[in-house]
């Protein structure tokens, strides 16, 4: 089967698989969290939490999950399938982003795996990892069209937002990667992003919890962490972000027991796939989508292939250049048309049977009167010899409406002859007024470029 056009809607196997998982797990002593927690001690934990919220919050009430956990993650994600204490799952667990995070939900409770920096009038549940709990599993009646999950974005486009999705929403998809990518019992998971982002809670904790695999415990970032969590637990399944991918490029070399590797969060560089798939002979499948849309089309990132392929659940069209969708993944809160679709901030063009993504309108920002596309500018950066990556954004001039563009990169190039390289590629109109090389290029839990912390390297405020 080839994953980058994979076929068949989840309709009715959602419905038989979301029976399956509430009546309790089908393999129950096998390892969900590998080595650390069973199957069935994660339904026992999250009876355990159902008993807590009945017990501590109204109906209704948000509940604040800020655990990092897998084990404990999928217990609240099981104790609240009814639908009546939706979970607020925050873009970070520091404490300014649980405060911030209350404020703008209230949320009554919070679901923990340890001490956290929370407000006084919540209430607080910690459940403990591999605990036999007294008390089994009793199965729950599911709402597939109730609020479930809010997942908080912030730090990527600077605007904070509040996504919800159904019950619907995240089964339906999760249940089709299970099925298109044959995820099951004889698969062990690793991901280098938290569960707090959609794409980790999906592949990381969703896709075991539907597929009955194993997940491994932790979230190895450090290239030697990234390449012993896979061969020490002989893992079959790498869930990461390009900028680990990057890292990953020329690093120690991987056994033999991946059979597929994952990318989201922002675009793979194709020689950072390149050199994964000569270390491992597994290529990169990148996936396209946000958290508000869910997962869109994908594509496997073996050779020179630009052409993404939409998932068979999702209707598209291009309209005007930008792509539009029809899915049951996305958001409630995305506006559509009369018929269903949602235009997306992309620009795309069509190839095959699929699409080539062309740059997004919110990257393009207009310098002394001409409309300049930062990811391309970004891109030329990257493609110079010496320089590891790069990322480029706007900032307004004082006092005007005009913006000026600013960039850092990672890289052993100076200044001087960077900008000597960057005049030979770029236009006028394309130069980055100010520079920085570092080290490292500040980025978010998710893999993503961190806006904020990138702008206070220039003493400004992200926009």
């Amino acid at each position: 089967m080839n994953p980058s056009h994979p076929p068949g809607r989840p309709g009715i196997f959602f419905h038989q698989q979301l029976a399956h998982v509430v009546e309790g797990p089908q393999f129950p002593d096998n390892w969900f969290v590998h080595g650390k927690q069973t199957f069935a001690q994660t339904y026992a934990m999250a009876a355990d939490i159902r008993r807590f919220l009945a017990g501590a919050v109204p109906s209704g009430a948000a509940v604040c999950l800020c655990a990092e956990n897998k084990g404990i993650v999928a217990a609240a994600l099981l104790a609240t399938l009814d639908g009546r204490t939706p979970l607020v799952i925050p873009h970070s667990n520091a404490s300014h982003s649980l405060q911030e995070l209350h404020c703008l939900t209230g949320y009554a409770a919070a679901i923990t795996d340890t001490d956290r920096q929370l407000p006084p009038e919540v209430a607080v549940f910690s459940p403990t990892p591999g605990k036999e709990v007294d008390g089994g599993w009793a199965p729950v009646t599911a709402a597939p069209t109730m609020e479930w999950l809010r997942l908080y974005t912030g730090g990527s486009t600077g605007t904070p937002q509040v996504w919800s999705k159904t019950v619907a929403n995240i089964f339906m998809e999760a249940t089709y990667l299970c099925r298109v990518y044959d995820i099951g019992p004889h698969d062990r998971i690793v991901a280098t992003v938290t569960p707090n982002h959609i794409y980790g809670l999906l592949y990381s904790v969703m896709l075991p919890l539907i597929g009955s695999a194993a997940v491994i415990a932790g979230v190895p970032t450090f290239p030697q962490e990234i390449v012993s969590a896979v061969n020490e637990n002989q893992a079959t399944v790498l869930a990461s972000v390009p900028i680990h991918y990057r890292i990953l490029n020329g690093q120690s070399p991987f056994g033999k027991s991946l059979r597929l590797a994952f990318s989201s969060a922002g675009a793979l560089a194709p020689k950072d796939g390149d050199a994964f798939y000569r270390q491992t002979a597994t290529p990169v499948t990148e996936i396209y989508g946000s958290t508000e849309t869910g997962g869109i089309a994908a594509r496997c990132r073996a050779g020179e292939d630009r052409c993404f392929m939409p998932f068979d659940p999702i209707d598209w069209k291009i309209k005007e250049d930008r792509l539009c969708i029809r899915s049951a993944f996305i958001s409630a809160q995305l506006p559509i048309d009369h018929e269903g679709f949602f235009t997306t901030p992309d620009h795309v063009g069509a190839s095959g049977r699929g699409f080539v993504l062309k740059g997004r309108s919110d990257n393009v920002v207009k310098v002394g009167g001409k409309r300049v596309d930062m990811e391309r500018i970004r891109e030329s950066l990257v493609g110079l010899s010496g320089i590891r990556d790069a990322f480029v954004m706007s900032a307004p001039l004082t006092g005007g409406r005009e913006n000026e563009l600013i960039a850092v990169v990672e890289g052993d190039m100076d200044e001087g002859r960077l900008r000597g390289e960057m005049t030979r590629i770029l236009e006028p109109c394309e130069m980055p007024r100010r520079i920085l090389t570092v080290r490292r290029i500040p980025t978010t839990v998710a893999g993503k470029y961190d806006r904020k912390a990138v702008a206070g390297l220039f003493n400004i405020s992200a926009t």
